[in-house]
C-alpha cells in the first residue's frame, strides 16, 4: 500500500472517546481530512472533524456510505472495558460488538482496497508477565472478556488478510493522559488523599503508553507502507512499578508520598472478596511489553516522559474538579421545524405499540423517535411494521441499554421539531393532548419545561407528577410517610411529592415534574446540555429540573391535561431497577446537597439506599416464588 500522506481522508471509529479524540486532534494538526464515526449523534468532536453517526457497530453494520472517498480507517470503537462478570446475553452482545463489528468493517475496508489500523490490547497475551516482557510472537492467552474479544477480532482480520485486507494491529498496554478513566482515574483519586498506600515494597513492572504517544504510533502505522500485515506492541520506553506511578501522581498533586507494606495475610484476605482479586492483580502484578519490533521496523519511539504525562493527566483531573465526567452533552445545531418531536426510550415495554399509536393520532406531532434500549425481536418487528406504514416513526437501535438519560439525549440529538416531548413508553396520550398543551402554553420565551397531571388506573393523581426538588430531608420524610411539614431538628420539612395538595386551576410553576412527560422547546433541552448521562435510571428528571431552574428557567405544571401513566411496565428485574435508583440517588445528593458537608446526605442515602435494595430483593424473591409452580 502507498503511504497515506497529508490531506488524505481518514475515518476514525470511536472518535469521541479518550483515545479517539486525541488521535483526531493529531490527524487534523497533521493536515488530514478526518471523519469521526460515533455511536451517538451528539457530543463534542475535536475542531475540524466531521461526524459520521453509526448507531451500533456490529456484524450487520453497513459501512458503505461512510467509506466514500476515505483513504484509510482507524478502528478504535469498542464497548467500555469492563471488569465485572456479565450475564451471558450481555457478554455475548459485548463480544459481538467487538468481534463481528471488527470483521464487518474489515470486509468493507478490504473491498475498497484501504488500510485498516486496528487498536487491540497487550492483554491478548495474558494478564501478567513474570521473568520477561511480552513480545508479539508470544501465544495469545487473553484473560477477561475484553481481551478475549480483541484476540478473536485479530484472528478474524488475519483471515481477511488472506483475501487481501491491508491491516496493521497495534497492541497498547494501559493508556494514560488527560481524561483517563477506569483504573487510572481510580488510582489518581486514591492518591488524592493523605492516606498511606500499600505500595512501599512493591517492585512490579507495568508498561504504559502516554495518550499522545499512542496517537503518534497510529499515525506511523498509517504512513508506513511496510507496516501492512504486521502486529506491534507499543509502549513507553520504560516500565514502572505501581509505587513509582503513585509517587509521581502524588508529587503532582502536592501530596506526601506516604506508603506502607500491608501484611501478606491481609492482602490474601482482601483478594478473596468479590471482584478484588482482579483489582489486586492490576495493582500488584507485572505486565510489561517489549517494543523492539516497532522500533526496528518503523523507527518509532515514545517521546513523552512519564513525569510529563502524569503531570498532564493530573492537571486534567484537577481542571475537571476531580471528575472528568460532564453533567450534560453538546448537541449539533440544526434548524427547527414547526411541530413536536416525541422521544420514547424503551426497554422491553409491552405497552409501547399502544403508546405509539396514541401519539400517531395527534396532529401536532411531526415525528416519533423510538430509542431502542434493548427490546425483544417480536416487539421490534411490530415497531418496524408501524414504521413502514407511518414515515413519522423513527427507530434508533444498536447502541444497547445505555440508560434512560442517555437514551433521551440520543433521541433529542436527531429531533427536528421546535418543541420536544420526552414520553415514557407506558404513558398514554389522550386525544389531541399535545395539540391542546401547545395551545395552552402559547409562545413562551426563555427556558422552560412543562409536565401534566398523571393519573393511576383508578383515576387518582399519581405521585411525582408535581414535586419538590427532593432534598435528602424531603426524601427521608417521604420514605417514612410523615405528614407534610414534618418538623425535623433542622426545621420544618415538606415531603417530595405534592399530589396530596389541592390542584391549581391553571398552569403554574412547581419545583419539579416527572420524567414520564416532559414538554419543552427543543432549544431549552439543548441549552442545559440535555439529561445528565451519569444517571442510568431515576433522578435524571429531578436533575434536569434543577438545571432548568439553575439556568434561570421555569418548571411548569399543567393540571388540565390528564394522562394515564402505567408505572413499572418494563420487564427489567426489580433488583436491577432499585440498584440503579440507589446509585442515582447518591449522585443526585452529592451533586446538589454536599456543599455544606456530606455527612447528612450520605447518612440519608445509606438509610434510603438500603431500603431500596431490600425492596428490590424482596420483589425479586416474590417473582421467583410466583414462578416456582410453573417450573414444577
Amino acid at each position: 500500500m502507498p503511504a497515506v500522506g497529508s490531506g488524505a481522508k481518514i475515518l476514525v471509529t470511536g472518535a469521541s472517546g479518550f483515545i479517539g479524540a486525541a488521535l483526531c486532534r493529531r490527524l487534523v494538526a497533521e493536515g488530514f481530512d478526518v471523519v469521526g464515526a460515533t455511536r451517538r449523534p451528539f457530543g463534542t468532536l475535536p475542531e475540524g472533524v466531521r461526524r459520521a453517526w453509526v448507531p451500533g457497530v456490529g456484524g450487520a453494520t453497513d459501512w458503505t456510505g461512510h467509506l466514500d472517498g476515505v483513504d484509510a480507517v482507524v478502528h478504535l470503537a469498542a464497548p467500555a472495558h469492563i471488569t465485572c462478570r456479565l450475564p451471558t446475553a450481555t457478554a455475548e452482545s459485548f463480544r459481538r460488538a467487538i468481534v463481528d463489528g471488527t470483521e464487518a468493517l474489515g470486509r468493507a475496508v478490504a473491498a475498497r482496497g484501504l488500510r485498516l489500523v486496528f487498536i487491540s490490547t497487550a492483554k491478548v497475551h495474558g494478564e501478567r508477565t513474570t521473568d520477561r516482557p511480552f513480545v508479539e510472537d508470544d501465544p495469545l492467552a487473553p484473560g477477561d472478556l475484553y481481551a478475549q474479544s480483541k484476540a478473536e477480532a485479530e484472528r478474524r482480520l488475519a483471515r481477511l488478510a488472506e483475501q487481501g485486507l491491508d491491516h496493521v494491529v497495534l497492541r497498547p498496554p494501559l493508556v494514560y493522559g488527560p481524561g483517563a478513566k477506569g483504573n487510572l482515574r481510580s488510582l489518581v483519586r486514591l492518591c488524592d488523599s493523605d492516606l498511606p498506600l500499600p505500595f512501599a515494597t512493591l517492585r512490579n513492572r507495568r508498561s504504559l503508553i502516554y495518550l499522545d504517544s499512542l496517537a503518534d504510533a497510529i499515525l506511523t502505522a498509517l504512513r508506513a507502507p511496510r507496516a501492512g500485515g504486521r502486529t506491534y506492541l507499543v509502549a513507553d520506553e520504560n516500565a514502572y512499578s505501581t509505587r513509582e506511578l503513585a509517587a509521581g501522581i502524588r508529587r503532582r498533586l502536592g501530596r506526601a508520598e506516604r506508603f506502607f507494606t500491608p501484611p501478606r495475610p491481609l492482602v490474601a484476605l482482601v483478594s478473596l472478596l468479590p471482584g478484588m482479586a482482579v483489582r489486586a492483580s492490576r495493582l500488584f502484578a507485572s505486565l510489561a511489553v517489549d517494543t523492539t519490533r516497532i522500533r526496528g521496523e518503523l523507527d518509532w519511539r515514545a517521546r513523552a516522559t512519564l513525569d510529563d504525562g502524569l503531570a498532564r493527566m493530573v492537571d486534567g483531573y484537577r481542571a475537571a474538579g476531580g471528575s472528568p465526567e460532564a453533567d450534560g452533552v453538546v448537541f449539533d445545531q440544526r434548524p427547527d421545524e414547526d411541530g413536536v418531536s416525541v422521544v420514547v426510550v424503551s426497554y422491553r415495554n409491552a405497552e409501547l405499540p399502544a403508546v405509539l399509536q396514541a401519539a400517531q393520532r395527534d396532529p401536532a406531532i411531526i415525528e416519533i423517535i423510538v430509542v431502542d434500549n434493548g427490546n425483544d425481536d417480536r416487539l421490534l418487528a411490530r415497531i418496524e411494521a408501524m414504521r413502514a406504514a407511518d414515515p413519522r416513526l423513527r427507530l434508533i437501535s444498536g447502541h444497547g441499554n445505555v440508560g434512560f438519560a442517555t437514551g433521551c439525549n440520543i433521541g433529542a440529538a436527531v429531533a427536528r421539531g421546535r418543541h420536544l416531548l420526552l414520553l415514557n413508553p407506558d404513558c398514554h396520550l389522550g386525544p389531541d393532548s399535545v395539540t391542546q398543551l401547545t395551545h395552552q402554553l402559547g409562545d413562551r420565551p426563555g427556558l422552560w419545561v412543562c409536565g401534566v397531571r398523571l393519573i393511576n388506573s383508578d383515576g387518582s393523581e399519581q405521585r411525582g407528577a408535581r414535586r419538590n426538588i427532593g432534598t435528602p430531608s424531603q426524601w427521608l420524610v417521604e420514605a417514612l410517610h410523615f405528614d407534610d411539614h414534618f418538623v425535623l431538628p433542622l426545621g420544618r420539612v415538606q415531603r417530595v411529592n405534592l399530589h396530596h395538595q389541592p390542584l391549581p386551576d391553571a398552569i403554574t410553576e412547581v419545583p419539579a415534574i416527572s420524567g414520564a412527560f416532559m414538554f419543552m422547546p427543543r432549544r431549552s433541552y439543548e441549552a442545559v446540555g440535555g439529561m445528565d448521562p451519569r444517571y442510568f435510571l431515576h433522578f435524571e428528571d429531578l436533575d434536569f429540573c434543577q438545571k432548568i431552574g439553575g439556568g434561570g428557567g421555569r418548571v411548569l405544571f399543567c393540571p388540565n391535561i390528564v394522562l394515564l401513566h402505567e408505572k413499572s411496565q418494563s420487564r427489567a428485574s426489580p433488583l436491577f431497577v432499585e440498584r440503579h435508583k440507589c446509585r442515582s440517588m447518591r449522585l443526585y445528593f452529592r451533586k446538589y446537597f454536599s456543599r455544606g458537608g456530606a455527612i447528612v446526605p450520605n447518612a440519608v442515602w445509606a438509610v434510603l439506599g438500603s431500603g431500596l435494595l431490600l425492596r428490590g430483593l424482596m420483589r425479586r424473591l416474590r417473582e421467583g416464588a410466583a414462578r416456582w409452580p410453573e417450573r414444577g
